[in-house]
């Protein structure tokens, strides 16, 4: 961690969901680790952007994942009163 403390991992796997805006778009979320002692969910932005051919859009008070091939948006995050991009509207493929 950021502190130089280990924390234990107690689970992991692999997650996918549908962009809230083209519910025939499925992300994934691959070697995801759960650390019960982290409280917030953190995600590494380059492996992400790789995994699902997308790139991110940073601007002051929200960020934009748009697909590579189309540049269409995938997903909207918000940013936070902590300075942290919330993506809170995800949806799990049924």
């Amino acid at each position: 961690m950021g502190n130089g403390h280990k924390a234990p991992i107690t689970c992991s796997g692999n997650a996918h969901f549908k962009s809230p805006f083209d519910s025939n778009i499925s992300m994934s979320l691959y070697n995801l680790l759960l650390v019960p002692t982290i409280t917030k969910n953190l995600l590494s932005v380059s492996q992400f952007a790789k995994d699902n051919h997308c790139f991110f859009e940073f601007h002051p008070n929200h960020c934009l994942v748009k697909s590579q091939a189309t540049k269409q948006v995938l997903l909207k995050g918000s940013l936070t009163a902590k300075g942290l991009y919330a993506f809170s509207s995800l949806v799990k493929p049924s």
